[in-house]
């Protein structure tokens, strides 16, 4: 799937359309587990003077049109709205990067989250370990 969104002219028309400054396929179509019935999740990075109500209002717009384009359910997320540090890990761990278009770099925004994640990563396993055993008990 993922060659199939990079060489996809229309979408990548949208991409850079919409200002998108870049794009990853993750989940299912990412990692190969999909069906035929299986959606597409895509997540973008937009630009942070981009105010959240225009975000959202694009998160939607794109849904749809992508969905038109690749005839799928799509889901879309926006990075810059995700405040779960594990799905961002998740996204840049098991996702490819399907469009780039600007100076924001997928570098800057994975080394980021990525050197906050395992600076935080010791707390997250001891909270999990705790939670576990709670509900074990």
């Amino acid at each position: 799937m993922t060659e199939n969104i990079t060489k996809n002219k229309d979408l990548m028309e949208i991409f850079k359309e919409n200002k998108v400054s870049f794009a990853y396929l993750f989940g299912s179509q990412a990692n190969g587990g999909f069906g035929k019935d299986s959606d597409v999740d895509i997540a973008i990075m937009l630009p942070f003077e981009m105010k959240k109500e225009e975000r959202f209002d694009l998160r939607l717009k794109l849904m749809g049109e992508i969905s038109k384009i690749l005839k799928k359910k799509v889901d879309v997320a926006v990075l810059n709205d995700i405040r779960s540090l594990y799905f961002k890990y998740i996204i840049i761990k098991e996702g490819r990067i399907v469009y780039k278009e600007t100076d924001l770099s997928p570098a800057d925004f994975e080394s980021k989250t990525l050197g906050i994640y395992f600076d935080f990563r010791p707390f997250l396993e001891n909270y999990n370990k705790a939670y576990v055993k709670r509900s074990l008990q």
